[in-house]
């Protein structure tokens, strides 16, 4: 086998093995990372058939990421059967887990399911038009396991605020949205969702000093960020936290159980 790969490299008066720098970036798509995503573009059809058989570890949820020490790729490289080549591993490889990102469309058909079920007359009435998102989101596949958890009416917006979650993880992060619809009708939906979670309205969701997850994004990118919160926030308030990594301080506003969101 080492010797196939080797004449598949190209090695071709060399002393030793070839040296393939890998990547210290890499995007997958499935539940597995395989070192096969680490290798050059150019690499051999051979040594990527190879590689896909050596697995680094589970990928992180849908739009995280993972970091991997170079111990970590280079154990599960030696324990592998030899493939004739010799990797310079970076120090740390950063790995990030790519969904789809879900339509308004989608949603809008998610809402009207879980408000039928909830026998909601106002379940036909959502339009794609009506649904506001605070933040992109992106899922492994199809929308079925996607769940309504949270619906609250807002009587001073006129607005109806909602919670989905993918329920295939319960660490995956959530999204939350409005509904443009009249007041009469948030608060039907509303007590039709349940009162418990009007709770999450006037109950502090985020507490100081602890860590919590900020979707920091503008028109052309968007990132994933620990942060130490400062100050303790309901849902919907903008508080102060600040990145360990600098230092530095920022406002963001609450959007669920110690998840913050800032535009900029």
């Amino acid at each position: 086998m080492a010797v196939i790969l080797g004449l598949a490299l190209g090695a071709t008066g060399h002393a030793g093995p070839l040296r393939i720098a890998l990547l210290s970036e890499a995007i997958v798509t499935s539940d597995a990372i395989m070192l096969s995503r680490l290798l050059p573009e150019n690499s051999s059809q051979v040594l990527k058939m190879w590689a896909e058989k050596v697995s680094l570890g589970t990928s992180p949820n849908v739009g995280f990421e993972r970091r991997l020490g170079r111990l970590v790729i280079a154990e599960a490289i030696r324990t592998a059967v030899s493939s004739g080549a010799d990797f310079a591993i970076p120090e740390m490889v950063v790995v990030r887990r790519q969904g789809r990102a879900i339509s308004r469309e989608e949603i809008c058909e998610i809402l009207r399911h879980e408000l039928a079920t909830r026998g909601s007359p106002q379940s036909a009435e959502i339009n794609v038009e009506d649904v506001e998102l605070q933040s992109t989101w992106e899922i492994p596949g199809g929308a079925k396991g996607i769940r309504l958890k949270e619906l609250v009416a807002d009587p001073l917006l006129g607005r109806t605020r909602f919670r989905l979650r993918w329920v295939g993880s319960s660490s995956a992060p959530e999204l939350y949205g409005w509904l443009r619809l009249k007041a009469n009708d948030s608060k039907t939906i509303s007590k039709t969702a349940g009162d418990a979670t009007d709770e999450l309205a006037v109950k502090p969701i985020v507490v100081a000093n602890r860590l919590a997850l900020l979707f920091l994004h503008s028109q052309n990118s968007e990132t994933l960020m620990r942060v130490r919160v400062l100050q303790p926030g309901r849902l919907g308030d903008s508080i102060r936290v600040r990145i360990p990594a600098n230092g530095h301080t920022l406002m963001a506003r609450v959007v669920g159980q110690d998840r913050l969101d800032l535009s900029f």
